[in-house]
């Protein structure tokens, strides 16, 4: 089963100078965050940043990660979610699609600053 994460959501975005980003936080020594990246559908529309949680230890004891993958979604500028989803690419694609609401200023603090890390190793 081939899954796609629309490009129209994105696409939109774009007109309107916004842009979607996505950070999937999982462990390399998560089997199921492995077969999860293994079968990344075309993503080539969408900025998707992998990251792997013992690297990111500082930064993720503000953030609660219960689990893998934990997904960080940053859209027109603001976060619109943060939280674990089920290991599997229909399950990112309906969080990508549909979720909009801003996040509280705490939590987009530490996100910001997770972000910020992030870029800074690239």
């Amino acid at each position: 089963m081939t899954v796609t994460i629309p490009r129209a959501l994105v696409d939109l975005s774009a007109e309107r100078g916004l842009d979607v980003h996505l950070i999937v936080i999982c462990a390399q020594w998560c089997s199921v965050c492995r077969e999860l990246r293994r079968a990344v559908p075309d993503l080539s529309h969408l900025r998707v940043t992998w990251a792997d949680a013992d690297d990111l230890d500082e930064f993720l004891d503000h953030l609660e990660v219960e689990n893998f993958p934990t997904l960080a979604l940053r859209r027109g500028g603001r976060w619109v979610y943060w939280g674990v989803c089920k290991p599997s690419w229909p399950s990112i694609a309906h969080i990508v699609n549909l979720v909009d609401v801003p996040l509280g200023a705490s939590i987009t603090l530490h996100l910001d600053r997770l972000l910020l890390r992030m870029q800074s190793v690239r």
